[in-house]
């Protein structure tokens, strides 16, 4: 009996030892868990209700955001935690005291200028048509980059509230979803931004329905809707695509009778290459704006010409669904946010002086062709706190149509003259909605019976812009493309400026009473 009792007691002492080693395994474990240096290792966060959830880039988690959108916060890749009221467990990160079932997680990308929202709801009430609705509490330049055309930083129209759908698995009408939902955006520079804070709600808009117009004729979940109107009732906003599903919208809408018309090689391209497959084929020229990086192609996003009206006969926005959230402080990173901006708005420096290249007969009398010299200006503010190999480059278009408020030159044309263009323009994309096309400096246009009434050097006959009260018709945009050389891949980010115009007056043209016979001698 007692040497029962003898083999129990050992049996006990050896499986409470053991017992007690596992404890401390799963201690060690634990210790090790919270001593990590990199949060997207960790899969589970703590609400402010105490409720233990899946983090968003964890597997099984609660939510419809992209798998690309919601796993694409590697620090490799330059993201960085910019405000969390969740606590991830495992990572020591600064946890901002915030009220109950407020679950924000902000992520800023310091490579890309691309700030990632992550808000956990845990319940929701039936709604549709989510928006986000974003401002700050001071003047800000951070949402220069939403509408199709940039803003300077210098500009007078810098939005200062944007309005953005939910980036969701589940297509462009759903609404906020019991889980984590999410939204994005490129946010330019702003040298005052770490004085800033920013306000986050949500609203959504029951019982309507998008119409899309232009070349975006799409709701799936790889769009994201725009909108510096605020929260209106009504949203008129700018439609965007980007992941996964941007790239798929981009081979579905390319060559032939679609949507864009480029060559069926040219979206293989894009789906084969990227980012570096819209650069070398030329197509970013046609979207408003294009974000991504060679690395991957999960931070694709491009803004197109097509806008979304969010139309019906009940809408009616309703807010509460979401906590918001106010006074979140934009300073956590040590710098400000933003990549990159233009100062002020591009100019295109044009010579007075138009000089004779040619000249066509026909029934009506003779055309004068004449080649005008134009050199786009623009200075290129990089963020100093983002220690990058920074390379702009620039080309220009002409958008017809779409945009009216691009400035002339002149006002009126005199009498009955006509310009019209010369060989330089070639058309890139073209609808009822808009035409785009790529332009090539030096600007060449024709007059009919126009004699050149000025001589340059090496007695060239010449025309003066000025004195002719001509006008240049194009709405010329610049589209400035900068290039970022990182350790971890080359991001691209291009945006479309509206430009305005500058004469520069070449004092060597001299006045001269040219006549037809002189030029046909000289070979015109």
């Amino acid at each position: 009996m007692k040497m029962i009792i003898l083999s129990l007691l050992l049996l006990m002492i050896v499986s409470c030892q053991d017992n007690f080693e596992k404890e401390i395994f799963r201690e060690q474990q634990f210790i090790k868990t919270r001593t990590t240096n990199s949060w997207e290792e960790c899969e589970s966060g703590l609400l402010k209700s105490g409720e233990k959830v899946k983090l968003p880039w964890a597997d099984l988690t609660t939510g419809s955001v992209p798998d690309d959108i919601r796993t694409d916060i590697k620090k490799a890749n330059g993201w960085r935690i910019l405000y969390t009221a969740v606590e991830i467990e495992g990572y020591d990160a600064k946890v901002i005291n915030a009220d109950r079932g407020v679950n924000y997680m902000l992520f800023y990308n310091i490579y890309t200028g691309m700030l990632k929202g992550f808000v956990y709801l845990e319940t929701v009430l039936n709604n549709n048509n989510a928006y986000w609705l974003l401002s700050t509490n001071k003047t800000t330049k951070l949402f220069n980059f939403i509408p199709y055309f940039a803003e300077p930083m210098n500009s007078n129209k810098s939005p200062q509230t944007v309005s953005l759908s939910i980036v969701s698995k589940n297509g462009l009408t759903q609404g906020f979803e019991q889980g984590w939902n999410c939204f994005m955006l490129e946010l330019a520079y702003d040298n005052n931004s770490m004085n800033e804070q920013l306000s986050i709600s949500g609203y959504s808009l029951n019982k309507s329905t998008y119409t899309f117009t232009g070349a975006y004729q799409s709701n799936s979940s790889g769009t994201i809707v725009s909108s510096a109107q605020g929260s209106s009732g009504f949203v008129n906003g700018l439609a965007s695509g980007f992941g996964a599903a941007g790239k798929q919208w981009i081979q579905d809408n390319t060559g032939g009778n679609k949507a864009i018309k480029y060559a069926a090689s040219v979206a293989q391209s894009v789906m084969d290459k990227g980012i570096t497959g819209f650069i070398s084929s030329g197509l970013y020229k046609i979207f408003g704006s294009l974000l991504g990086t060679t690395q991957s192609t999960l931070n694709l996003q491009f803004t197109t010409n097509g806008e979304v009206k969010i139309q019906g006969e009940e809408v009616f926005p309703t807010s509460g669904i979401v906590p918001s959230l106010s006074g979140i402080p934009l300073d956590e990173l040590g710098q400000n946010l933003g990549l990159w901006n233009l100062e002020a708005s591009p100019t295109y420096i044009v010579d007075n002086i138009a000089k004779l290249q040619k000249i066509e007969n026909d029934y009506q009398g003779s055309i004068y062709y004449y080649k005008l010299s134009m050199t786009p200006s623009f200075v290129v503010k990089k963020n100093p706190d983002v220690s990058v190999n920074f390379v702009p480059t620039t080309t220009s278009v002409i958008y017809e149509k779409y945009y009216t408020e691009i400035p002339f030159l002149y006002q009126s044309l005199p009498g009955s003259q006509r310009v019209y263009r010369g060989g330089t323009f070639q058309t890139l994309y073209t609808d009822s909605y808009t035409d785009i096309k790529n332009f090539n400096p030096p600007y060449v246009f024709c007059m009919k019976n126009l004699l050149p009434k000025r001589v340059v050097s090496s007695n060239t006959p010449a025309l003066s812009m000025v004195d002719e009260k001509l006008y240049m018709r194009e709405n010329m945009v610049l589209k400035v493309q900068v290039m970022v050389n990182t350790s971890n891949g080359t991001v691209y980010s291009t945006k479309s400026f509206v430009s305005g115009y500058s004469y520069q007056t070449q004092s060597s043209a001299r006045p001269y009473s040219w006549t037809y016979q002189e030029l046909m001698k000289l070979g015109y």
